[in-house]
């Protein structure tokens, strides 16, 4: 098991690992209809703003993976991972006239759209 405890950033080895183990995964799930949540973002970032959302979204998950599981509970996977985009307006993948760049999100959403 590959943990957030032991985060292999800028090691592309483990990062591989982690996207083929959660792939993995969720195949022998059902497919993406066995996706609860899936979301995308793409965000514009300053370091102290980076900082910040990482810290917190850690701070939710450190909290979660020290409880002891729900006896009622049901089992879940969970990626979290974050790239860095081209700037928009430059050239290549994320730019301007890329079809596969997120959509504009709407001021408020967080970019967030629970599957049901």
């Amino acid at each position: 098991t590959l943990s957030l405890e032991e985060s292999p950033v800028g090691d592309a080895d483990a990062t591989q690992a982690m996207l083929e183990a959660f792939l993995a995964e969720l195949a022998e799930a059902g497919g993406p209809a066995a996706a609860v949540s899936f979301n995308r973002l793409a965000l514009t970032l300053n370091p102290a703003s980076l900082e910040e959302l990482t810290t917190r979204v850690l701070a939710i998950l450190d909290d979660f993976v020290t409880r002891d599981p729900d006896p009622d509970g049901e089992p879940y996977g969970l990626l979290f991972g974050m790239h860095r985009r081209p700037r928009p307006g430059s050239p290549g993948p994320g730019g301007p006239e890329d079809p596969g760049a997120p959509p504009a999100q709407e001021p408020g959403s967080g970019g967030v759209v629970p599957r049901s």
